[in-house]
């Protein structure tokens, strides 16, 4: 039988996920066709919405953010986190409340993103959904990093990255644990002072490094390289930029003209000929790679 209420969800739930594999792959438009569709699907049920209706308000208010139509995404996540509360789901507000962090991060704000995702970490329900408890202490332990300027931002920086990668060791996700690992080694060689073991951290990059091109990674070997840099610049280094430079052809051309990878190592390589390279430039060329990658 079809037309009825439970069909109608299936439906509204089958497009929503199709929407969400369109999103991933970058289709953005399709993606949101998809959603349309989805929610059509659930106007004919209203009896079926449930928490379902939240659920596509916040795929949508993902699909905004992938946009950069940020606004929009915050107020579609509004209407979620008041969706999954009169349905008295503490659960599913932490899960809306780690994407509302991720539209603040994205835009910019990730102190505020840092703020929300303190509530997120409280509210989600480790055993009922260790992927989304995952998605937060990670997303927590990659913001720290970003915005650690201080031996105390640093130190607590590390601390949710071991938290993190404990969580990772847990699950077969190789990619996420290897981006920790770089993250954890930068962090540590902020802690060095005098810089005794730089050359550890400097190993420990390049291990990663070599781990992502084994698994052919090319976006994520992209920012190794440029957190190698980061490194390079910190210790007034120009020898290890001038060979990083040199290593960038290589690895954009594995990359797709349009990628912002690519863009972000051909501007690397320009500003190292430029003897311009400084440590906001490459945070920000990795910010560029990193918030186009889809969320955990």
């Amino acid at each position: 039988m079809t037309g009825d209420g439970p069909w109608l969800r299936a439906q509204a739930l089958a497009w929503g996920v199709l929407a969400s594999a369109f999103r991933n792959t970058g289709d953005l438009n399709r993606a949101e066709s998809s959603l349309v569709v989805a929610l059509t699907f659930l106007a004919d049920a209203p009896e079926e919405r449930c928490t379902l209706g939240s659920r596509l308000t916040l795929r949508a208010a993902y699909l905004r953010c992938d946009q950069g139509r940020f606004d929009e995404a915050l107020e579609l996540n509004r209407e979620a986190v008041e969706g999954f509360r009169a349905a008295q789901d503490e659960h599913l507000v932490g899960c809306a409340l780690l994407d509302r962090a991720l539209v603040f991060h994205r835009s910019g704000r990730t102190e505020r993103a840092i703020q929300i995702l303190a509530q997120a970490v409280d509210s989600i329900d480790r055993e009922r959904d260790p992927r989304c408890y995952l998605a937060a202490v990670h997303n927590m332990a990659v913001y720290l990093q970003r915005i650690a300027r201080t031996e105390e931002d640093m130190e607590e920086a590390l601390h949710w990255l071991r938290l993190a990668m404990a969580e990772h060791e847990q699950t077969p996700e190789r990619i996420h644990l290897l981006k920790l690992r770089s993250l954890a080694a930068l962090c540590r060689a902020g802690l060095d002072q005098g810089g005794r073991e730089r050359a550890r951290f400097r190993a420990e990059l390049l291990a990663v490094r070599d781990e992502f091109r084994d698994l052919g990674a090319t976006a994520h070997e992209a920012v190794i390289l440029l957190h190698q840099a980061q490194l390079a610049v910190e210790d007034g280094d120009e020898e290890e930029l001038d060979r990083l430079a040199g290593e960038v052809f290589s690895l954009a051309s594995r990359l797709p003209k349009d990628d912002a990878a690519r863009e972000s190592l051909l501007g690397f390589h320009a500003a190292c000929r430029r003897r311009a390279v400084t440590r906001t430039m490459l945070t920000r060329a990795v910010a560029r790679i990193e918030d186009r990658r889809p969320r955990i």
